[in-house]
C-alpha cells in the first residue's frame, strides 16, 4: 500500500476515534479472557501458548506473509486499538508499529510488549552496505548498484538519466533529502520534468528502489533544501518560476514567481531557517533581482536588490543570513536578511569571482572556490571568509585543469566533518583534498588510465569517498588514510558523462536499542524465542495477575520445550564437516551466531530485493569451492533464484544439488506449527552442514 495513503488513513481514524463515532475499547472488566493482538505468527503462538483458555489471540499480519513489506489497513489499526496487550518483535522487522500505529491509538490501559527488547540482538551491518545510483547520461540511464563488502551488486537499471550535458556545474552530485518517515527520495531534474525516486532505504536494508513521481519543470537548475528538511525549491529558468516541492509527498507542490524581468530567468536560491525562500534572478537588472517568499504559500515577504549576476548562495545559522555570490558592479558578498539587502563584504581574493559555495558547520566560514581562465584551471583558489568580522580569511593555491567533454568536468564536495573540500581531477586521476583548517592539500591517487572522466561522492557516515570512473571502477577513498583501501569492479560500466548519488545505510554509535539497527528474525531460534516467551509471560502477567499461576505453568512447559531444542541444536550441530549453508533469504543470523555456521545468502536480510547475476555468479563460485552441494529455501517464497542458483551449480560442478525446506515460521504449514518447524529446520541442517 502507498505510505501516503496509509498515513491518509491513520490519520482519518484517530479523527473518527476523536469524534466518538468508533467507540473507544480497552476490554470490559467483566470479560472473562485478555484480548491480545500480535503482529506475526511465532508470537501469537507463543501468546497462546502461554495464555490457553484466559486470552484471544488476533494476529495483525496473516499466516505466512512477507512480513518486511506489509503495512496494515484501518481495520487492522482498529483492532490493535481493543488489545488489552499488544506484542510485537520490534529489532526494526514491523517499523510501522512505532512510526504511526502506536501514535494512532490509546494505549494507556494497554500493555506493549516489544520482544525484542532486552535481547542481545545481532547488529545488521556484518557488512557496510551502500546503495549507488549513477545517472548514465551518455545512455540515459541510472545504473543502481548496492556495494557491499565483497561486491558491486546491480540491483536494478531505471530508463532515465540526470542530464548533466546541459547543467553543466549545476549537479555535482543528485539532490536528496529524508522525509519525516524515513525515506530517502533522490530529485532527478532534467530538461522539463523532475523525477522524484525513493532510493529503497528501508532500516538496516534496501528494498528495490521506485519512482514516486514525475514533476514537469521546464528547466530545473539551481536548487536548495530547507533547514527542517520540509522542502526542496528548484529554480526554473525556461518558467520564470520556483518548484517549491514537500519532501514528505513530493506530489503536493507549488510554482512561484520568481520576480524575473527578462524573456528567460536564471535564478539561485536558497532557504533560511524560517521558512522563507530567497530568489536571486541573475538575468534581472540590480536592483530588482531578489525577491524573498514564504515556502508554504508563495506569500511575497520582501524584494530589492541581490547584487549583480547573483549566484552560489549559503545560508548561515549563526548570522542568520543569506549570502549570494555577485559579479562585476557588486564584486562581493550580498548579505541578505528577512527585509532584504542588508550589505557588502567585497571580495579582496586574487583571481576571478567566486563559484558554488559552502558553509562550515559552525556557520561562521563562507567556501568557496575561483578559477583561471588564462591558466585553463577550473579550480586555482580555494577562498574562505570570515563571515562574522566579514573579511577575507584565507586563500589556498590548487591547480584543477578544465578537461574536455570527453573526460567530463572536475567535481567537488565539502566534507563538512573534516573542514575539507575534496576535488576530482579527471587528468590525472587524483583526489585533492584541501583542509580549511590546516591549509594543507594533499592529493589522493586512484588506479587506471587517465586522464577519463571521474566523479567522486562524500558517505558522511563513514568520512570516506567514492570515486566512479567509466573503466568500470569504483574506489573507496579513506580520508584518514589519504589512500584508496578498496575497490569494484562494475557489472555494467557507465559512459563519462555521470551524476552521483549514494545512499548509505545509517550507522549508529548509540549502543541503545532504539538507535541500532538489527537483523530482526530472532524468532528463528529456540534461545532467542525462549527470550522473547519470557516477555510475553511477563506482560500477561502484569496485565492479568489474578491468573498468574496459570500463566506460570504453561510458561514453564513452553519454556522447558525451547530450551530442550536450544540444547538439542547445539550438541547435534557441533559435529557439523561445513560451516556455511546457502540460503534463498539470509534470515538464519541468530541460528548460525549460537550454533557456529555462517549464512550465505541469494538476497539479503530484507526478503524483497532482486538479486543480480553477478550476485549469483558469486554464490556458484562459493558452493563449489566449499563443496556444498545443498540450498535452503522457505516455502513461502519463489524459488526462482535457488532453481537458478541450482541449475549452476549442478552444471560447472556436475554434481546434483538438492533444495531443502528451511521455515521462516511465519505461519503454520506442511501440517506443522511454529515448534514443528524448529525441529524440522534442526534436522535439514544436519543434513547440509553434513553432522556425523
Amino acid at each position: 500500500m502507498d505510505k501516503n495513503r496509509i498515513f491518509l488513513i491513520l490519520g482519518l481514524l484517530v479523527l473518527i476515534i476523536g469524534m466518538g463515532i468508533i467507540f473507544t475499547t480497552q476490554v470490559e472488566d467483566d470479560r472473562d479472557h485478555l484480548s491480545v493482538v500480535a503482529t506475526m505468527y511465532a508470537l501469537g503462538y507463543m501468546a497462546e501458548e502461554i495464555g490457553g483458555e484466559k486470552v484471544e489471540v488476533e494476529l495483525l499480519i496473516p499466516q505466512n506473509t512477507e512480513l518486511h513489506t506489509w503495512s496494515p489497513s484501518a481495520s487492522d489499526v482498529l483492532k490493535a486499538s481493543r488489545a488489552d496487550v499488544l506484542i510485537y518483535n520490534g529489532a526494526g522487522l514491523e517499523p510501522w508499529v512505532e512510526r504511526s500505529l502506536l501514535p494512532s491509538i490509546d494505549t494507556s490501559n494497554m500493555a506493549v510488549v516489544e520482544t525484542s527488547r532486552g535481547l542481545d540482538l545481532a547488529s545488521s551491518y556484518e557488512h557496510d552496505l551502500s546503495r549507488l545510483f549513477i545517472f548514465d547520461n551518455d545512455n540515459s540511464r541510472t545504473l543502481v548498484y548496492d556495494l557491499t563488502e565483497h561486491d558491486a551488486v546491480l540491483v536494478t537499471t531505471l530508463p532515465f538519466g540526470l542530464d548533466a550535458t546541459k547543467h553543466s556545474g549545476y549537479f555535482d552530485n543528485a539532490p536528496n533529502a529524508r522525509n519525516s518517515y524515513g525515506d530517502l527520495y533522490i530529485f532527478v531534474p532534467n530538461h522539463d520534468n523532475i523525477t522524484v525516486i525513493d532510493s529503497g532505504l528501508h532500516g538496516d536494508h534496501f528494498h528495490t528502489p521506485r519512482i514516486v513521481t514525475s514533476v514537469d519543470a521546464e528547466m530545473p537548475r539551481h536548487y536548495d533544501i530547507s533547514p527542517d528538511g520540509r522542502y526542496i525549491a528548484f529554480a526554473l529558468d525556461n518558467e520564470q518560476k520556483v518548484l517549491v516541492m514537500n519532501i514528505d509527498n513530493p506530489g503536493i507542490h507549488n510554482k512561484y514567481d520568481d520576480g524575473g524581468a527578462g524573456s528567460t530567468s536564471h535564478a539561485t536560491v536558497k532557504f533560511d531557517e524560517d521558512g522563507l525562500l530567497y530568489i536571486g534572478e541573475m538575468n534581472t537588472p540590480e536592483g530588482e533581482n531578489l525577491r524573498i517568499i514564504q515556502a508554504s504559500n508563495g506569500n511575497i515577504v520582501a524584494e530589492g536588490t541581490a547584487g549583480d549576476s547573483p549566484h552560489g548562495g549559503v545560508y548561515s545559522e549563526l548570522t542568520g543570513k543569506v549570502y549570494f555570490n555577485a559579479r562585476d558592479n557588486t564584486h562581493g558578498l550580498v548579505k541578505i536578511g528577512s527585509s532584504g539587502f542588508e550589505g557588502l563584504i567585497p571580495y579582496d581574493h586574487e583571481g576571478n569571482h567566486l563559484s558554488r559555495s559552502w558553509i562550515s558547520v559552525d556557520g561562521s566560514q563562507l567556501i568557496s572556490y575561483v578559477g583561471d581562465s588564462a591558466q585553463g584551471l577550473e579550480y586555482s583558489r580555494i577562498v574562505v571568509y570570515d563571515l562574522v568580522n566579514e573579511e577575507l580569511e584565507k586563500e589556498i593555491s590548487v591547480e584543477v585543469p578544465r578537461v574536455s567533454s570527453d573526460h567530463g568536468w572536475p567535481n567537488s564536495v565539502f566534507v563538512e566533518s573534516r573542514n575539507m573540500v575534496a576535488i576530482s581531477n579527471p587528468t590525472n586521476g587524483t583526489v585533492v583534498c584541501v583542509d580549511i583548517e590546516s591549509e594543507s592539500v594533499d592529493e589522493i591517487s586512484l588506479d587506471g588510465d587517465f586522464p577519463q572522466a571521474m566523479r567522486i561522492i562524500e558517505d558522511e557516515d563513514k568520512e570516506t569517498l567514492w570515486a566512479v570512473t567509466p573503466d568500470g571502477i569504483v574506489h573507496l577513498v579513506s580520508l584518514d588514510q589519504k589512500r584508496v583501501i578498496d575497490q569494484w569492479e562494475l557489472e555494467d560500466p557507465p559512459g563519462s558523462n555521470n551524476v552521483l548519488a549514494l545512499v548509505p545505510v545509517e550507522k549508529s554509535d548509540h549502543k541503545d536499542h532504539d538507535h541500532e539497527l538489527y537483523d530482526p528474525h530472532t524468532w528463528i531460534s529456540p534461545y532467542l524465542a525462549m527470550q522473547q516467551g519470557q516477555n510475553i509471560y511477563e506482560a500477561l502477567v502484569e496485565k492479568d495477575p489474578d491468573n498468574e499461576e496459570y500463566y506460570t505453568q504453561r510458561w514453564n512447559q513452553l519454556k522447558d520445550r525451547l530450551i530442550e531444542l536450544d540444547n538439542r541444536y547445539m550438541n547435534e550441530l557441533a559435529s557439523a564437516e561445513k560451516d556455511y549453508i546457502f540460503v534463498s533469504h539470509e534470515a538464519y543470523g541468530y541460528l548460525a551466531d549460537r550454533y557456529g555456521f555462517h549464512q550465505a545468502g541469494v538476497i539479503g536480510i530484507s526478503a524483497d530485493q532482486q538479486p543480480s547475476s553477478s550476485a549469483i555468479s558469486s554464490l556458484v563460485n562459493r558452493m563449489i569451492e566449499s563443496e556444498t552441494y545443498v540450498l535452503y529455501l522457505d516455502p513461502i517464497y519463489s524459488d526462482a533464484y535457488v532453481r537458478t542458483l541450482q541449475n549452476n551449480v549442478e552444471k560447472i560442478s556436475g554434481q546434483e544439488v538438492e533444495v531443502e525446506t528451511l521455515y521462516l515460521m511465519t505461519g503454520e504449514l506442511d501440517g506443522m506449527d511454529y515448534l514443528d518447524q524448529m525441529e524440522y529446520n534442526l534436522e535439514v541442517l544436519k543434513k547440509g552442514l553434513q553432522t556425523n
